[in-house]
């Protein structure tokens, strides 16, 4: 029998894949659609596919709209927030400063989740943090620390830092909100709320983007709305309702190391020695993390 925390550690290995797809993806799209129609696409479809999956999986379950500033907080921190900064911040500033800055999503998780949820931040947790980070410099420097001497501050790399604390906010609001609701009831609540609040701002982005829809944009943005928009959402809330924020955040530093392997296999770009150095040492301290917390849990459990 599947214990629920190996289910949500499975869970958060495929939002962190799918995620990392989305990166893929939308680099290659990026000539076709703008950042808010893409996120307002996504959304919309996304909303959609939750509803349908809502009447099939849960039939007796009502959408609650109420505390509606919560509803609205999550969509616009860990939807609209989080993508619509992640999407323009990437156009704006270099992979090295993007995967740096969002590198920190786990340490920015523990003290948000020790501030709103008075979480006590564990000794293995902030270990494996510092680890993975550590792991993510080796990758996006190459091992050369003179390209991370070199990099400079801009508007990109402050959009990227927003994206970053958007995302954690609602990771850890969203622990306290998962913890009383339907994962599913929850996940579709916010996407409604998302593609409503995203709509408009595409409107306003086609005045000087107009979108180039094509076989292209089609394929990715079907993609998009059905793995990292519907499968990773749901995996990651179900994840978060049963690790909390703080564990589910260290799998985030998986998503560079999947993205070069994706990158490696689909664009044909070179696996340095760097790469294999710094992905073990994230994948050494998201899941030595989890092992040293299965171990610390032994003694209570007999």
């Amino acid at each position: 029998m599947i214990s629920a925390r190996l289910k949500a550690h499975l869970a958060l290995t495929s939002a962190c894949f799918f995620w990392a797809g989305n990166m893929v993806v939308a680099r290659m799209m990026s000539d076709y659609l703008g950042g808010w129609h893409v996120v307002a696409v996504r959304c919309s479809a996304s909303a959609l596919l939750f509803l349908v999956l809502l009447r099939i999986i849960e039939p007796d379950q009502r959408l609650k709209w109420q505390p509606l500033g919560i509803g609205l907080f999550m969509a616009l921190t860990g939807v609209v927030g989080y993508q619509g900064l992640l999407y323009f911040g990437v156009r704006m500033t270099s992979v090295i400063n993007t995967s740096l800055i969002h590198a920190t999503a786990p340490l920015v998780t523990m003290v948000m989740a020790a501030i709103y949820l008075r979480s006590p931040i564990k000794r293995s947790q902030l270990i494996a943090g510092l680890i993975s980070l550590a792991g993510v410099v080796v990758i996006v420097s190459q091992g050369n620390w003179q390209l991370l001497a070199a990099a400079e501050l801009a508007r990109g790399d402050i959009l990227i830092m927003l994206a970053t604390v958007s995302f954690a906010a609602y990771s850890v609001v969203g622990r306290k909100v998962m913890s009383q609701r339907s994962v599913l009831e929850l996940t579709t609540m916010i996407t409604i709320w998302a593609a409503v609040i995203a709509m408009p701002m595409a409107g306003w982005e086609a005045q000087s983007v107009p979108a180039r829809w094509g076989w292209q944009a089609i394929a990715g943005m079907t993609y998009i709305t059905i793995f990292p928009g519907v499968l990773a959402m749901l995996a990651w809330n179900f994840a978060v309702k049963v690790v909390g924020p703080a564990e589910s955040m260290l799998y985030m530093n998986t998503v560079p190391v999947i993205a070069v392997l994706m990158s490696v296999s689909l664009l044909g770009e070179q696996l340095l020695p760097s790469h294999l150095v710094g992905g073990g040492m994230v994948l050494a301290g998201c899941f030595g993390s989890v092992l040293l917390t299965q171990i610390a849990m032994r003694p209570a459990n007999r």
